[in-house]
């Protein structure tokens, strides 16, 4: 085949794991294959991502910021998943704490923090509630660990004092 620029070739309509393209490795033109190229992309993004459709082991931590999602006064507050699992918020009054309602399963952590206002909270929704008594003590902080798993939901209660 006579020299041509490649932009003067005809389009493939697809590209394959059978293919082959030209690469340049330290000045020496070599070829490889789409399923050379795939195992490459494949290990880069294995050593950074977490894959969704195997089993393994994390092998490293991480962190996150509680999202906040204000002072709570009145009403009903019903966490979600959507933005992050761990939330934190400032008990300000008398209000209602609702089972999630996001389809999945998952988990989702409250810090609560009671202000000088602070009220009874009602849990309403969840299968089960258990832990710790509430106290509405201004400046008591507590976790709302919370639980879905099969449409079942459970909410603990455990005072940080």
């Amino acid at each position: 085949m006579a020299d041509v620029k490649i932009s003067q070739l005809s389009a493939a309509s697809s590209a394959v794991s059978g293919m082959e393209y030209e690469v340049n490795d330290s000045g020496t033109s070599k070829k490889v294959t789409g399923t050379q190229i795939l195992a490459w992309i494949s290990a880069a993004l294995n050593s950074v991502f977490v894959r969704l459709a195997t089993d393994g082991a994390l092998t490293a931590g991480f962190t996150t910021t509680a999202v906040n999602d204000g002072t709570k006064s009145s009403g009903t507050y019903t966490p979600t998943p959507a933005g992050g699992n761990m939330k934190r918020a400032v008990n300000g009054g008398a209000h209602t704490l609702a089972a999630p309602s996001v389809s999945g399963d998952y988990t989702i952590i409250i810090q609560y923090t009671n202000n000088g206002s602070a009220g009874a909270i009602t849990f309403s929704g969840f299968s089960k509630v258990t832990g710790d008594t509430l106290t509405t003590t201004n400046g008591h902080d507590y976790f709302i660990f919370i639980t879905k798993v099969n449409g079942f939901t459970h909410a603990a209660k455990q005072l940080l004092q």
